[in-house]
């Protein structure tokens, strides 16, 4: 999604969660979310500035969301219990 801010910047940020008048984002480089309260029909930013969201379609830029859905559903590195795709490492179940 796209934050539009009342200066004419935009910032890419996903959505977290909604619920009722509460929208929590993440954006790149952010040690926390961002939250954003629906107050009198605006979205309004912790800052108490006005901004507004976009939601690209996936067809505005296919291969970018193909890229991000892949890196998302990656399984992390050295977790215990779970399996890579390698034969070698493939456990059996009797």
């Amino acid at each position: 999604m796209l934050i539009r801010h009342q200066d004419g910047s935009t910032t890419e940020a996903v959505l977290v969660s909604l619920a009722g008048t509460v929208m929590r984002v993440a954006v790149p480089n952010a040690e926390d979310f961002l939250e954003f309260t629906l107050a009198e029909g605006r979205w309004i930013s912790e800052q108490y500035e006005a901004v507004t969201f976009e939601f690209p379609t996936v067809s505005d830029r296919p291969e970018e969301f193909r890229t991000a859905v892949a890196e998302s559903c990656k399984p992390p590195a050295n977790l215990p219990g779970c399996l890579d795709s390698a034969p070698e490492s493939r456990r059996s179940v009797n």
